[in-house]
């Protein structure tokens, strides 16, 4: 029993350290309401607020604008070019 609890014990001490670099530090990213009409008032149809970097990726935050007919749906769209029937 004494192995046992031992055992249990060498097991908690090798994976606490591995828990503990898990639960880093999280930073957050604010994008303010002024950013994003300054960036909206900007001409095209991509525009990047903000692109951060998180280590071996980036992660872009944008506006993409389409040109799709905002009174119709996807599946009005598809019905229209023959793509769906019914």
């Amino acid at each position: 029993m004494t192995r046992t609890i031992l055992k249990a014990l060498a097991v908690v001490a090798t994976i606490s350290p591995a828990v503990g670099f898990a639960q880093g530090p999280k930073v957050a990213t604010y994008i303010t309401d002024e950013e994003v009409k300054k960036v909206n008032a900007l001409p095209g149809v991509d525009r990047t607020i903000r692109v951060m970097d998180s280590g071996p990726e980036n992660f872009a935050v944008g506006i993409i604008e389409s040109g799709a007919d905002k009174n119709k749906t996807c599946v009005d769209r598809r019905r229209s070019n023959g793509q769906i029937n019914g």
